[in-house]
């Protein structure tokens, strides 16, 4: 006997591109993204068409297929927050199709932006802007993205940086270079913890900018 996933694959098989609500809900139950992927595929003529999906197939698609998600016609900000939170180094395609959208969804709620130091895509200086506004690291983030960091916005690295260090006195220093430690980029150390990993591997084998600016 066919298991659900068997019986559902058979069914996007040979189907035409209506959607399937009998299909989508064993999607949704299983998650499965090989199967999520054939079934957006084959309702959106191989991923040349577009389509309106409710919100939980909206979640769903961008979920376990992220790479689809230019292909949801009636993109909600949901799920634009969803894709900035989570899929940062699609960010310039998302930016390309919902340019609007994405401003509007940080606007209205800057914590799904991510991480400084996370995979981040290509951003104009309006968006870079946005995301340094929420976190002051962002302008050493966006140093190591594929566009960079905007020229104007470099200007302003010590004021940013200052501003950091302001709201948070407890961290002496920010990772601005791991080498071959197991430091993260950007991570955020105090004084105590930068004095154990100087000991643990040495001075040179990591770099630091320190509340003073300084890189050590």
């Amino acid at each position: 006997m066919k298991t659900d996933l068997e019986i559902v694959q058979d069914k996007i098989n040979n189907m035409d591109e209506e959607r399937d609500p009998e299909i989508e809900a064993v999607l949704i139950k299983h998650r499965h993204p090989d199967l999520v992927e054939d079934y957006i595929l084959a309702i959106t003529d191989n991923g040349d068409a577009t389509v309106d999906l409710d919100q939980e197939m909206q979640t769903l698609v961008v979920a376990v297929v992220p790479q689809l998600f230019s292909v949801i016609n009636n993109m909600t900000e949901e799920t634009i927050g969803y894709m900035i939170s989570n899929h940062s180094s699609l960010i310039d395609d998302l930016v390309y199709h919902n340019r609007d959208m994405v401003i509007q969804a940080i606007t209205d709620n800057p914590e799904i932006i991510p991480e400084p130091g996370d995979t981040i895509g290509r951003l104009d200086k309006h968006l870079q802007k946005l995301f340094i506004e929420h976190d002051p690291l962002w302008i050493m983030g966006f140093s190591r993205s594929p566009g960079g960091l905007d020229p104007k916005l470099a200007a302003q690295k010590d004021i940013a940086l200052g501003a950091f260090f302001v709201a948070n006195p407890d961290v002496y220093a920010v990772v601005s270079d791991p080498g071959l430690t197991d430091l993260r980029y950007l991570e955020h150390l105090t004084a105590r913890q930068y004095k154990d990993a100087s000991d643990l591997h040495g001075h040179d084998a990591f770099e630091v900018i320190d509340r003073k600016l300084n890189i050590i």
